[in-house]
């Protein structure tokens, strides 16, 4: 009981602390040049992947797949329901393919533009290199977040209350908007239904690797964005070259 309380409140400092620094991150005025953002790439991937490792240390139990324990499904969800759901989540990264403008991707200002997916510009690669670091990032980022806000999350929160599981879904939801608080009231209200969903898929099927997958598909879109501005900021550059 007492590894659970610590497991939920180090887990809920844990996301608020991450929304506080991406808050801090969004509102800080550059003071000098950009940097390579491998640096801060590599120092996140090796916080999360510190966090992770450090609740396996004091509490390996945490591990243990929930479709072995006695936690609630809440209510039902047909097959036929639950399997069309990752189609939504494909979307946003289909989208990302295509050439042209978006409300996105500001192609046509793209040397000028100062947000891509609402993101400012400054937290995206410029180059591939960088952009290689940003994507093993994102991947532990989606990784870690789903161990601590699903696997995590449900069996502290279902050892410790014994609640209905629906209840602990909405409880872990509403803790990853907030996460994301620094993306204001959209970020909140975005993420914590899109917690919703993948809480419930987890919940249902008790494989995590469905909720990982489809929360990859939405990070990794920013890869593509990434990609896309690198290649249009280069023929810019030569198109400059050239007159």
């Amino acid at each position: 009981m007492i590894n659970d309380w610590i497991t939920l409140i180090l887990i809920s400092g844990l996301l608020l602390s991450i929304a506080l620094k991406g808050w801090i991150q969004q509102n800080k005025i550059p003071t000098h040049p950009k940097r390579s953002s491998n640096s801060k790439n590599i120092k996140q991937a090796l916080f999360m992947s510190g966090s992770i490792l450090f609740f396996y240390l004091i509490y390996p139990d945490l591990f243990t797949p929930i479709r072995s324990t006695n936690i609630d499904k809440g209510f039902n969800i047909s097959s036929s329901i639950l399997y069309s759901l990752p189609g939504l989540f494909l979307i946003p990264i289909f989208t990302a393919f295509l050439p042209g403008e978006s409300k996105n991707y500001p192609k046509k200002t793209i040397d000028t533009a100062k947000k891509i997916m609402g993101v400012p510009v400054s937290e995206f690669p410029d180059t591939y290199n960088e952009t290689f670091v940003f994507t093993i990032n994102i991947i532990v980022a989606v990784v870690a977040e789903e161990l601590l806000c699903r696997q995590f999350f449900f069996y502290a929160f279902s050892n410790l209350t014994h609640s209905n599981g629906d209840l602990i879904v909405l409880i872990s939801s509403l803790l990853f908007g907030i996460s994301h608080s620094y993306q204001g009231i959209r970020g909140i209200i975005t993420n914590t239904v899109m917690g919703l969903i993948w809480g419930k898929i987890f919940l249902i099927t008790g494989n995590l690797l469905f909720p990982i997958i489809l929360h990859l598909f939405i990070n990794l879109t920013a890869v593509v964005y990434s990609i896309r501005r690198i290649n249009d900021l280069k023929q810019l550059e030569a198109k400059k070259t050239d007159t």
